[in-house]
């Protein structure tokens, strides 16, 4: 295939994939009944496209382990699962979003072409307000929460996550974007303020300790702690005003929705176990680690086939929630042992390329080499509430670790500026 259609392919995947995405979302339930076969023949065609970019396309031998743990899995549901269709719905749904992680890196070569990734990023954001506006206009969708006091639309969890990506990218976007700067702080406090309104747990654990995480290693990995702080201090404190007046609209939902989970949040708080999800943890555990089945011990019980398949029946029709959980049941302790192994090589070539040249960071490159390390954070903390379905999401983030990796690996080929002036001289000598 010729260069030009590989750049139509790229381009796509970065400009519009995510995008194309999230106004499917924000259509299912609006427009588009849920339940309908059109649903899965949209994920369909996605994933077909994502095996093509990367199997074809985007094929490299770095990431030989990620395809064989593709293809592992796919062996997985044919021989273990007792339900066919559901299982192979929810592995395309799966490597759809794992796979963005060799496509970015092949795709993602330099910085203006991450800066194409996180404009898509922007533009959710700004879908994101754009659906609340409307279907509270014309009453369409769910509420937020549980029972809340908003209309959301179909955008759940999944879009939540997205807003966090690109909360904690603040700085990176103040820097990528200098002519939209206004645009981004509304997008970043309202987005923020939302993630309240909605009253979802995990989103905001992961919003607040995103930013911790990335503040600490910002502020490790920086040479311009100081000049950094003082450019954008400005952002900082109109950032929180901006939030302080967001509050203040939203207040009313902000309260209402926690009256309503409060009941929640207090059950929990007494004991951890009323929680289900704890429970559903406790329950896979046991059945899968202390199994006197080896298979079963090794392999799982049901690979992606996780509604009533667990706990000898006890929850009914509900399905596992958190993504710990249906890796360990669906596949197994080598499976999850693979799937952890996996994502720790991924921090080895960060830190190994990283390391590969004598160039320091500069302030872009800390903030991307910290925003690495915040974005699997906040991914492992949003596992706990599942997001194995999360395509938006998850996507995104695949493809952004992808292509920090092949960022900082572009590093190598960087002349350190201090390394190469003494060189210059000699010659001018």
């Amino acid at each position: 295939m010729s260069n030009k259609t590989l750049n139509i392919f790229s381009k796509f995947f970065l400009k519009y994939f995510f995008i194309v995405y999230y106004l499917y979302l924000m259509c299912v339930g609006v427009i588009i009944p849920k339940g309908t076969v059109f649903g899965e023949l949209f994920n369909g065609v996605l994933f077909i496209f994502i095996l093509y970019m990367a199997f074809i396309k985007c094929l490299n031998k770095r990431f030989l382990f990620f395809y064989l743990y593709f293809l592992f899995l796919v062996t997985l549901v044919l021989i273990n699962s007792s339900d066919y269709m559901y299982s192979l719905s929810n592995l395309i749904k799966y490597s759809i979003q794992f796979l963005c992680l060799p496509i970015g890196y092949a795709i993602i070569s330099s910085m203006d072409k991450y800066r194409e990734l996180l404009k898509t990023g922007l533009i959710c954001m700004a879908l994101y307000i754009f659906n609340l506006i409307v279907v509270n206009l014309f009453n369409l969708g769910s509420t937020s929460g549980y029972g809340g006091t908003m209309q959301i639309g179909n955008l759940f969890s999944d879009a939540l996550y997205l807003n966090v990506f690109m909360i904690v990218s603040l700085f990176l976007l103040l820097k990528l974007f200098p002519n939209k700067r206004t645009i981004i702080l509304f997008l970043s406090s309202i987005c923020a303020v939302l993630a309240f309104v909605n009253m979802k747990r995990v989103v905001i654990l992961d919003m607040i300790l995103g930013f911790i995480v990335f503040s600490i290693l910002y502020f490790k990995f920086s040479k311009a702690k100081a000049s950094v702080v003082a450019k954008y201090a400005k952002y900082v404190i109109l950032s929180l005003l901006l939030l302080g007046v967001f509050v203040y609209f939203f207040s009313d939902q902000i309260i209402g929705n926690y009256k309503i989970r409060s009941e929640h949040f207090e059950n929990t708080s007494e004991d951890i176990t009323n929680e289900s999800r704890a429970q559903e943890m406790i329950y896979v555990y046991n059945e899968i680690v202390n199994s006197d089945d080896i298979m079963v011990f090794l392999f799982g019980k049901e690979a992606f086939n996780f509604v009533g398949t667990y706990a000898e029946g006890k929850f009914g029709s509900r399905q596992i929630h958190d993504s710990y959980s249906i890796l360990l049941h669906g596949t197994g302790v080598l499976g999850f042992f693979v799937w952890l192994l996996l994502h720790l090589s991924v921090i080895v070539w960060m830190r190994r390329f990283k390391n590969s040249t004598p160039c320091a960071l500069d302030n872009e490159n800390a903030i991307i080499y910290s925003l690495f390390y915040t974005y699997i954070v906040i991914y492992l903390i949003s596992m706990v509430s599942g997001n194995m379905s999360n395509i938006l999401s998850s996507g995104f983030f695949y493809a952004s670790i992808g292509g920090m990796l092949r960022l900082f690996k572009e590093r190598k080929k960087t002349v350190c500026y201090e390394l190469s002036m003494p060189t210059q001289a000699n010659n001018e000598n």
